[in-house]
């Protein structure tokens, strides 16, 4: 998909047909104030509703000037005046961030414009795109109307109450998901097999960063290596898992100190939660059969569980098909 600025007129024909929650096409005169019987406080009522959806749902970008159904240039485009002196885009540049409470800070207004013989776009007109991003300061309600919107099934539609505080609680909360997976296998320098390691990936996908973060993996037990530091086993539709608990918590070593009654010097650490900011991840490794050295194949019919808790956001839970999971083999350098 092409950042909505590279949008040209035979990409625009080119996008999949039908209704989408990231996309809607609009006729002119949904935004052509010149045509008759086009009334300003209609278009705004109507643009305020796209604004609070896309605002409310994740993003997306409003097309002016094509027919919804049939994709057809609709009555050749927008004029680039649509208000005296005021350029289609000027106006809409200025009017957009007051039509949602709170105003909408990040959006964009483009122009595509007549650029070949074969254009059906006429040459004082162009199609107008409005790409509106999910927004950081969600819900954002129509002033017109005082209603709040989102895009469902491609369509417009006014949210409950409980739609609305669920916007307001993915703002406020991390949100850490198991990303990818990783399947290690070292090997000696002959060969020989070290060991298979399941190194899976937990990113913060949310736009909050994340103080406390515990979690469980539940890898099955066929697939399970010796590795201490699975603590339990969990039944599942009659198969047996075994449960690996792991944390962002990061030992910091501020000291050692000889101990007589060991024999040994003893460490001092300080123990800390490490931060996991948006967009970043923590890693997680489990020690897997050494079977599967020769029969990585059994990987393909498995599958993880896994969940995690991260300071006061809802549990997130998920299944990771093992099949899916990619495979790298490394040697050891002694």
């Amino acid at each position: 998909m092409k950042p909505v600025a590279e949008w040209d007129e035979a990409y625009i024909m080119n996008l999949p047909p039908g209704e989408h929650d990231w996309l809607e096409f609009k006729n002119s005169n949904l935004l052509d104030l010149t045509m008759p019987k086009v009334v300003q406080d209609d278009v705004l009522n109507e643009l305020a509703k796209q604004v609070s959806a896309f605002a409310n749902s994740g993003g997306g970008t409003i097309v002016y000037g094509v027919e919804d159904k049939t994709k057809a240039i609709s009555n050749g485009g927008i004029p680039f005046r649509i208000k005296g002196r005021t350029t289609a885009k000027e106006w809409l540049e200025d009017v957009i961030p007051r039509l949602v409470e709170f105003p909408l800070q990040k959006f964009n207004v483009y122009e595509v414009h007549n650029s070949s013989p074969s254009s059906n776009i006429a040459a004082d007109k162009c199609l107008i795109l409005v790409d509106i991003p999910d927004s950081d300061a969600a819900p954002h309600q129509s002033v017109r109307d005082k209603h709040y919107y989102a895009r469902v099934g491609g369509k417009t539609v006014p949210i409950s109450h409980r739609h609305v505080v669920d916007i307001m609680g993915r703002a406020k909360h991390p949100k850490i998901m198991l990303t990818s997976a990783t399947v290690k296998t070292w090997l000696w320098k002959d060969g020989r097999l070290s060991n298979i390691v399941l190194q899976s990936e937990f990113t913060n996908v949310g736009k909050v960063y994340a103080n406390y973060v515990n979690g469980n993996i539940f890898l099955p037990s066929n697939i399970a290596g010796q590795d201490k530091h699975f603590t339990d086993t969990k039944i599942v539709n009659d198969k047996v898992y075994r449960k690996l608990e792991f944390n962002n918590i990061h030992q910091d070593l501020i000291d050692t100190r000889d101990n007589p009654k060991w024999g040994r010097k003893e460490e001092f650490y300080v123990t800390r939660y490490n931060p996991i900011l948006p967009k970043l991840s923590i890693r997680v490794g489990i020690l897997l059969a050494e079977e599967l050295f020769s029969n990585m194949h059994i990987l393909e019919k498995e599958e993880l569980l896994w969940e995690v808790y991260a300071d006061n956001a809802p549990t997130e839970t998920g299944i990771f098909s093992l099949k899916d999971v990619k495979q790298e083999i490394e040697k050891m350098s002694v």
